[in-house]
């Protein structure tokens, strides 16, 4: 019984750590969502303006293009759930008293497929390296779930 209880503090430390570093990933990926914004304006307006003055432009059209690309990259909502799901997952490590690791592998799986769209969505290498850096992460919580009742 000891040995068990012994056990359990140590996989709660590893869990807890490795969330730990899930954070640092969401938090290093929502700093880059600005930039991610003005680069691709950036690089629709350097696009526009390798057109000759010649041809006529509909500048409400280019703008609805626009707005559509950037939606494509836009990552605000997986952000958010990656929250959410953070924030339960925290909550079900500190919980003790209940059997919890099939809800545990839940949010593994969960966390996996936001990062994954994430990832989708990235145009930018340093952005796709945090999102394959996650991705590690959850690999090994996953791991560590597995020993969880």
């Amino acid at each position: 019984h000891k040995e068990r209880d012994r056990e359990g503090k140590a996989l709660k430390k590893e869990l807890l750590h490795l969330l730990s570093q899930l954070k640092k990933s969401l938090k290093t990926v929502e700093s880059m969502t600005e930039s991610i914004r003005k680069e691709l304006e950036k690089r629709f307006g350097d696009r526009l303006s390798q057109f000759s003055t010649g041809i006529d432009i509909d500048p409400q059209r280019v703008a609805q293009e626009v707005a559509v690309a950037l939606d494509k990259c836009d990552i605000r909502e997986e952000i958010s759930r990656l929250d959410e799901h953070l924030s339960m997952f925290q909550s079900l490590v500190d919980n003790d008293s209940e059997p919890r690791g099939k809800k545990l592998d839940f949010y593994c799986q969960e966390l996996l497929r936001e990062f994954n769209t994430i990832g989708s969505k990235s145009s930018q290498a340093k952005l796709t390296q945090t999102v394959v850096d996650a991705k590690s992460i959850i690999e090994k919580l996953r791991e560590q779930v597995q020993n969880i009742e």
